[in-house]
């Protein structure tokens, strides 16, 4: 029967999915020990004639013998599975219906009833059938009793043991399964969130160790993913502090666009129409030549801050600082438009002259008798803007005879004052006054410039609140209000009322 058995396993048991061969070697071991019981209980009837009560004995033995046995076998099946999976990493894709451990010990114990009930009977029927031949009386059922009392408890410790061996075997793989259990759980709590539990049967154990696996897996994501974030996060500071830094030395547009990839390491230029600020400080060696180094540095310091903080306002690409000048442009990296690049540096301007108004009073209250006096020109036409240097060292600057020409325009400037060239002019005559100066000539431009020196900013956000500025067809009006002398007031007034009188009496033109 062994060899047999031999034979049958890998065909029918071993080749099939790791859930289904516990229960599939059952039905093998159980169909070969009812034929050998068969066998055992029909050949001493053919060979030896014995007692047919003898061959059901026997028989019903064998079977119960046989289905414990087969129990046990299928438990060690069971067991050489899960261990097996176990040290594979095999997760089985189980392929046999839901079966509850429940299930599985009540067929267990009603089986265990029914075979001892069976083999009770066929003992006493047999005891019975042996001494039928004696006279009924005291000695009858002295024997009768003796022979059965004899007979049971051979059966029961028989019973008793293979149940014990069945019972003994379903426990140790009871505490298998809760050992794989307990020992992902705790390699999780320690951090390893690649253990898995085994799931190699269709039942609770089953379906626990797929939840609890489906649990190590989604723990495992969301760590992953917080892993990930933290990782960004982390990326995310140091880009931001490495920007932070390289802004301190490069324009936080320039840094930005290389950050982003807008702008590439090529030595690569663009001509583009750019309005150009340049500043220096008036008389700057004769005002620091008896200065001590630590004083100097700070009046520097504190200048080039706050100035810096004034054209980070509005938008302006920092070049370079040229010992106490400033070279600064817009309308690249980004523009928003000529004539509005144009607007803003102006603004800029102005609000870096009143700074320094502030400035100066300061550094008077701190014991500096010469405080800084800034001249500022500004002048919009097209530059060469771009990398420049070699494939190891390069500077994003602008080049061209418009930045000579601003760099002439703040020269020519009064201290605290702004002196901008006419193509700026026309792009600002909206929002300032300006005075024509005396024409210049610079290095690199052919034509003769005509240079305006600003007056007054008609911007809200920086004049006064008694700002009034009104534009028709024909007629334009500009006052600010606070700048209005009481002397002037009544002259005002009746030139406004002149200039109403005149529009009640003229006829208003007719369409173009």
């Amino acid at each position: 029967m062994w060899g047999l058995r031999a034979a049958l396993l890998p065909v029918l048991v071993t080749s099939r999915s790791g859930d289904v061969q516990s229960l599939r070697q059952l039905g093998l071991d159980l169909g070969l020990f009812l034929l050998a019981a068969i066998a055992s209980g029909v050949y001493p009837l053919l060979a030896f004639g014995s007692p047919e009560a003898n061959g059901v004995k026997v028989f019903v033995g064998a079977v119960a013998l046989g289905f414990y046995f087969s129990l046990e076998l299928a438990l060690q099946r069971e067991r050489v599975v899960v261990l097996d999976a176990r040290r594979r990493g095999i997760d089985w894709r189980l392929t046999s219906p839901y079966l509850p451990v429940t299930r599985k010990f009540g067929f267990l114990a009603g089986a265990c009833v029914i075979f001892t009930t069976l083999i009770v009977a066929a003992v006493v029927i047999k005891d019975v059938h042996e001494n039928f031949h004696l006279a009924p009386g005291a000695d009858y059922w002295a024997v009768a009793m003796v022979w059965v009392a004899k007979d049971l408890l051979f059966v029961m410790a028989c019973l008793t043991g293979a149940a014990t061996l069945v019972i003994t075997s379903f426990a140790t793989n009871l505490r298998l399964f809760f050992g794989f259990q307990s020992e992902a759980m705790d390699a999780v709590s320690q951090g390893d969130l690649r253990a898995r539990v085994p799931v190699v049967t269709n039942d609770e154990f089953g379906l626990i160790a797929r939840r609890t696996n489906s649990m190590i897996a989604a723990l495992e994501q969301r760590t992953s993913e917080l892993a990930l974030a933290q990782l960004a996060e982390e990326k995310s500071k140091l880009l931001a502090g490495l920007s932070a830094s390289l802004s301190k030395y490069l324009s936080p547009q320039i840094v930005q666009s290389l950050l982003t990839g807008e702008k590439g390491t090529d030595l690569v230029t663009q001509r583009k129409k750019l309005t150009v600020f340049f500043s220096d400080i008036k008389d700057f060696t004769k005002t620091t030549e008896d200065m001590q180094p630590e004083d100097l540095s700070y009046l520097l310091n504190s200048y080039f801050t706050e100035m810096s903080k004034i054209a980070l306002h509005y938008g302006a690409t920092i070049d370079k600082f040229i010992g106490d000048a400033m070279l600064m442009f817009f309308g690249d990296p980004g523009t928003r438009g000529v004539r509005e690049d144009a607007e803003a540096c102006v603004r800029m301007a102005v609000a870096m002259q009143r700074r320094m108004k502030k400035l100066q009073e300061i550094w008077r209250g701190q014991g500096y008798n010469n405080p800084f006096h800034m001249r500022i020109g500004v002048n919009t036409g097209f530059c060469n803007v771009g990398n420049f240097g070699s494939e190891d060292r390069m500077d994003y600057t602008i080049i061209g005879g418009e930045v000579n020409l601003a760099a002439r325009l703040e020269v020519q400037a009064e201290p605290d004052g702004i002196l901008i060239s006419a193509d700026t002019y026309a792009l600002v005559r909206d929002i300032v006054e300006a005075e024509e100066r005396p024409k210049l000539t610079a290095k690199g431009i052919e034509r003769e410039v005509i240079p305006y020196a600003i007056t007054n900013i008609y911007d809200e956000g920086l004049g006064s609140s008694d700002l009034i500025r009104k534009e028709f067809k024909g007629l334009r009006i500009i006052a600010d209000l606070e700048q209005v002398s009481a002397e002037d007031k009544g002259a005002i007034l009746e030139s406004m009322e002149e200039l109403m009188a005149r529009l009640r009496e003229k006829p208003a033109a007719g369409p173009e």
